[in-house]
Order: C-alpha cells, then structure tokens, then sequence
C-alpha cells in the first residue's frame, strides 16, 4: 500500500504535459462484493452484498491519459433477504485513456478492500466478525460531459482481483473470500 500511495504522490507532482487536475464526488448507484464463506455445518454460502455507496477520487489529466486516487471509506453493503450486512472500504490507484479525446474512456485500477461481515445469515452476530482483506484490480469505462471546468459522467468499474483469509477462531466460519467486486458511478467532478 504503501508503494501505490509513493507513486501516486509522484505521478501527481509530475508538471510536464500536465493539462490539469481534477477531483471527483463518486456515487455509486451500486457497490456490489460477491462474498463465499465456508461455513464448518452449512457448507459454502454465497451471496451478493449490495449498497449505494459514495467516494472521492483525485487525480491529474496529462493528455488523453488521466491517474486518479480513489479513496472510499467505510461504508455497508447488505443483502437484504437474508438481513446480512457487511463494512466495507478501499483505496484504489486508477488509470483512464480517454479514446480519440473523446468523452468516452477505458481504464483500469488497482488498489486494496477489505470487507468484515457484521451480520451473518439471517442476522446472526459474532464475537469476532470474519473479516478479509487483499488486493484488487479491475477495468472500468465510462463517459465524461464537460461544462468548461465542471462536469458529469457515469462509469462502470469491475475488480477481478479475490481476497481471502481465514475465519475467526470465535466462529464455526473456516474462510471468508471476496471473489470480485464491481461498481456502477455517476460522477461530478471540478477541473482546476
């Protein structure tokens, strides 16, 4: 973590080709975690953990090319049929190229989640909640609408990166695994 954070500080001083840089409100219509629990009585349970979270990004434009940090703090998912809830927060270094400098962009992040189940099936609380944590990478696209130094845009980020790690010894939970996580934004940002 600390490497992405040093290089992140480095690739925003760099002046050269600069055009600009920008901070971002994210809000996410939806922030989706498919968790996999092995459970030592109940087998494998999976499940979709869902929330419409926000963020802050902050980065620099340089060209069609674009790095940004993201930071979203600890916020909850859930899945609401099966009264499950998790706290879930990450910090993600991205990339955008912006196509032809148009609106529209691909990309890429990597970065670091954790996620700690607070309520188990059907509300059930621990102890010790299982908590994982790990690195993550994943693609995004997106589209941008510029109004001279403020504008809107919408993307869609998806992380193929899993993280898994044992269950506390409090819990009949032998392993937690985050298997992907994806995001689907719109965003408002401010050019300065």
């Amino acid at each position: 973590m600390k490497n992405l954070l040093l290089f992140a500080l480095f690739t925003f001083s760099f002046n050269a080709y600069a055009e600009g840089y920008f901070a971002e409100l994210r809000l996410g219509a939806s922030d989706r975690y498919h968790k996999v629990v092995n459970h030592a009585t109940n087998g494998k349970l999976e499940g979709d953990f869902t929330g419409p979270n926000a963020g802050l990004r902050f980065g620099k434009r340089i060209g069609e090319h674009a790095v940004f940090l993201e930071y979203n703090p600890e916020q909850q998912v859930e899945i609401k049929s099966a009264n499950e809830l998790a706290n879930v927060q990450s910090t993600l270094l991205g990339y955008r190229y912006h196509l032809n400098a148009s609106a529209f962009f691909v990309g890429g992040q990597v970065g670091q989640s954790s996620f700690e189940l607070v309520n188990g099936p059907n509300g059930v609380t621990f102890v010790d909640n299982p908590i994982t944590k790990g690195m993550t990478y994943g693609v995004n696209v997106g589209y941008i609408e510029e109004f001279e130094d403020v504008y809107l845009g919408a993307d869609i980020a998806y992380n193929f990166g899993s993280y898994k790690e044992g269950g506390p010894s409090s819990t009949p939970v032998t392993d937690i695994e985050i298997q992907n996580q994806s995001q689907v934004n719109v965003v408002m940002g401010v050019r300065f």
